[in-house]
């Protein structure tokens, strides 16, 4: 037999040299598309900022519609708070006021009845009735003081009242808003009285004069209603 000769065959790759500027061309082909979807990726982060942005946006102004709503509501409710509670304080001085009416009435039909009857000859001056009632400062008191002439002559009494407010030795005078009168039988007197800082009243002295004729009361202080 022949010896065949054995071929052997061998695969080799073929790697060409390429040139230069096509390596280059690739490189440059690379970063583009690189630079291009880094764009894009920058470009959708910014929508999608801009988009959060704008939520944001949207719900301080809903925050804000609401707040300033709720404020106004606030205010509103303050309002009417205050106007109920002014109207409750006035009320309750009202009443007080009407039940210190009520509670006098008795008294002046007395009074009235005492005025017209024919016992009523003498020419005296004289204090009705006098009483103190709470007013909506703290400091002051409201009094109320009905000074009377028993005279059947209808002539015209001229005088003056003055009040002292009276602390063991201590006095201090309690001025009048109208402390001069003219009168035939009677005449009330009312208004306010501070009471000063630090004083602790016990009794008001009461003094009515007028000519020749003088009278005086005291009374404890005593403030209705309170």
């Amino acid at each position: 037999m022949r010896r065949r000769d054995r071929l052997r065959l061998a695969i080799v790759p073929d790697k060409p040299n390429r040139p230069w500027y096509i390596v280059v061309a690739m490189i440059m082909v690379a970063a583009i598309f690189g630079a291009v979807g880094f764009g894009f990726g920058q470009h959708l982060a910014g929508e999608e900022a801009e988009r959060a942005q704008a939520a944001i946006g949207v719900v301080m102004k809903n925050a804000e519609r609401r707040i300033s709503a709720t404020q106004e509501s606030a205010a509103i409710r303050e309002r009417e708070f205050a106007i109920i509670e002014e109207a409750s304080r006035r009320m309750r001085d009202d009443n007080q006021e009407l039940l210190a009416t009520m509670s006098s009435l008795e008294d002046r039909v007395i009074f009235y009845k005492r005025m017209v009857s024919p016992r009523a000859t003498t020419n005296d001056l004289g204090v009705e009735f006098f009483e103190l009632l709470p007013s909506s400062d703290a400091s002051k008191v409201r009094y109320r003081l009905l000074v009377t002439r028993n005279s059947t002559s209808g002539s015209v009494a001229q005088g003056a009242v003055t009040a002292k407010l009276v602390s063991g030795s201590r006095t201090v005078s309690l001025p009048l808003e109208a402390p001069r009168f003219q009168f035939r039988y009677y005449q009330q007197f009312t208004g306010e009285w501070t009471v000063p800082a630090g004083f602790n009243p016990e009794r008001v002295d009461i003094r009515v004069s007028a000519g020749k004729l003088s009278t005086e009361r005291r009374y404890k202080w005593e403030v209705k209603g309170s």
